[in-house]
């Protein structure tokens, strides 16, 4: 346990701010890796635990029903939370009940308002929703969240996200991607909604998923990925989900990876694109752990491996090439 103290006091006040940037707004890919580095400081981890913790215990409060009957006849009023760290120690009486109204407002609110968070390219976006459950959104990537008494939805637009969902029988927690909806009550799992197709990877848990208005229904077990085109066949496969959110920890992880499939996949996250202009090393196994986002690194090091040519176009793209012999 960390004793009260200056060094306690500085980390309580940074693990705020980090709460607070990465569950308000849009946050660059290098934030993520400053947040990462600050967290390896174990006075640092501890205070972020903490303060998450708080704000979930606050976000439990949502469905007591006396706090929804509390807050049925507050309607009319539009309530804004504070996140836990701005309060002050809980106080018998009326600030106490303030603090309670304050969280039934917001979710009242946030049912209402049916919100929806967006990722431009190279960010992420961490989001707490208001039962506790988390939703991580990847680069380019936009969703809307339906919260009911009876339902928890996700309408996910474009792009991928990944969930850690809390446990709730009453309320299952349904993501629609286009043509798949996926079906979860407490796990982990990351939905990629591509043009050509939706993919389903489970971390932990289970997830049922359904293809349109088909009857049948694919359960996926850990380390398990489905692939939902418009059409054709459809089964799950054996996946490394560890390989596949390893985004959400800021890295790009590439095994026995096509080079064509690795630059499909950092330019997801670069504005500045790369194209490869070397078919005869487009389906070449490359290995390597890069930084989301840092797309020299990844040049350098296929160029490296691959005996390739890198030129740097005015407008920012990236042409790859084999190398003339001199």
């Amino acid at each position: 346990m960390t004793s009260p103290g200056p060094q306690t006091d500085r980390a309580e006040r940074e693990a705020a701010a980090w709460y607070t940037q990465l569950g308000n707004r849009s946050v660059t890919t290098q934030a993520l890796r400053d947040f990462r580095d600050w967290r390896q400081e174990p006075a640092n981890d501890e205070a972020y635990l903490r303060i998450e913790a708080a704000w979930n215990r606050t976000a439990d409060l949502a469905d007591d029903p006396d706090i929804l009957r509390v807050t049925d006849a507050a309607l009319g009023r539009r309530i804004t939370i504070r996140p836990a760290w701005q309060r002050r120690a809980p106080v018998l009486g009326a600030v106490a009940l303030a603090a309670v109204l304050a969280v039934a407002g917001a979710f009242v609110t946030l049912n209402l308002a049916r919100p929806s968070y967006s990722t431009g390219v190279g960010e992420q976006r961490l989001v707490v929703l208001p039962d506790g459950s988390r939703l991580r959104l990847n680069t380019d990537s936009r969703v809307r969240v339906i919260f009911s008494r009876s339902e928890r939805r996700i309408l996910l637009a474009r792009g991928e996200a990944f969930f850690e969902v809390t446990h709730d029988t009453a309320r299952p927690f349904v993501v629609d991607a286009g043509n798949a909806a996926v079906r979860a009550v407490g796990t982990k799992f990351d939905v990629r909604r591509d043009p050509q197709a939706v993919n389903v990877t489970l971390v932990e848990g289970v997830v049922r998923v359904r293809r349109d208005a088909e009857p049948r229904t694919w359960t996926l077990s850990p380390n398990q990925q489905l692939t939902i085109p418009t059409s054709g066949a459809v089964a799950p496969r054996t996946a490394d989900a560890a390989v596949v959110t390893s985004w959400t920890a800021g890295r790009l992880i590439f095994h026995e990876t096509a080079l064509s499939e690795a630059i499909a996949e950092v330019n997801r996250y670069g504005v500045h694109k790369i194209e490869l202009d070397a078919d005869a090393v487009a389906g070449r196994k490359i290995n390597g752990v890069f930084d989301v986002g840092d797309t020299d690194a990844f040049v350098a090091g296929v160029v490296d491996m691959l005996n390739l040519t890198a030129t740097h176009s005015p407008d920012g793209r990236i042409r790859l090439q084999p190398t003339t012999a001199s």
